[in-house]
């Protein structure tokens, strides 16, 4: 049965479309960004292994108290699975010196936590989504005036919204045509690639087709579809490849294995 939770798969899926149209504009490349991460709850934490996923270069955790490490308190199961990752960065600091050299930052936390000054010390052409709600970690102008090129949040006044509601009706359409067995991270991951595709012109106040888009839902349907039998094909070959070397003699299968 595919588990779908709006608040980790749906927004991981809308976040990783909106960075692969951002990148489009900084004019760089996933393999070499340092994200920054405010908010290692269920959102956060989605995000992450979805960015990791797609071999993001650096992941920074952070939550009220700082940059997340093995030995920072009450950490979960979760977030202590999550920091063993070789791409997790989990030396100590705040959130300002997580930020130092960092490309992205994706809050996903509370109100008002990220300080003009702060995006000073990122690389050029810094990237940044506040989506928190129902204040974001910085106000849009703020973090234009210092220096973000890019800035999302969750509100529909603003000129980038990242809104889970692009995903979830067209993938859940798509995952119950196709009678998916799971929502793994391949299909989740070809799910961004084709909300992203849907922007034919991006820019950088729209790196993100409209929730008021009907056809949004329709395409990201006959993605996931196509993505789920495609699947399914390879799964039918492998039985019968399966299959097949079972019926050899004991000799021919250890030639085979080596």
């Amino acid at each position: 049965m595919p588990i779908y939770h709006d608040d980790q798969q749906g927004t991981a899926i809308v976040v990783l479309a909106a960075l692969y149209n951002a990148l489009k504009i900084v004019d760089k490349n996933l393999e070499e960004l340092k994200v920054v991460i405010n908010g290692a709850g269920t959102a956060g934490l989605a995000i992450t292994k979805l960015l990791l996923a797609v071999d993001i270069g650096e992941v920074v955790l952070c939550d009220k108290e700082g940059v997340l490490t093995l030995n920072s308190k009450k950490l979960n199961f979760a977030q202590r699975d999550m920091l063993k990752n070789s791409r997790v960065n989990i030396k100590s600091g705040s959130l300002e010196t997580a930020l130092i050299d960092a490309d992205v930052f994706i809050g996903v936390s509370v109100g008002d936590v990220l300080e003009q000054h702060f995006i000073k010390k990122m690389r050029k052409n810094p990237i940044i989504f506040a989506l928190a709600t129902p204040v974001p970690e910085i106000e849009p102008k703020l973090a234009k005036e210092g220096g973000a090129k890019i800035v999302a949040t969750a509100f529909g006044q603003d000129s980038n919204q990242i809104n889970n509601q692009l995903v979830f009706a067209g993938l859940i359409r798509g995952l119950l045509a196709a009678r998916a067995t799971n929502l793994s991270l391949s299909i989740q991951i070809i799910t961004a690639k084709a909300l992203a595709n849907l922007v034919k012109k991006v820019t950088v106040k729209k790196i993100l087709p409209s929730p008021f888009d009907v056809e949004v839902a329709n395409k990201i349907a006959e993605v996931v579809i196509k993505e789920v039998n495609k699947k399914d094909v390879r799964k039918e070959e492998e039985l019968e490849i399966k299959e097949e070397i079972e019926d050899l003699p004991l000799e021919v299968v250890e030639h085979l294995l080596d």
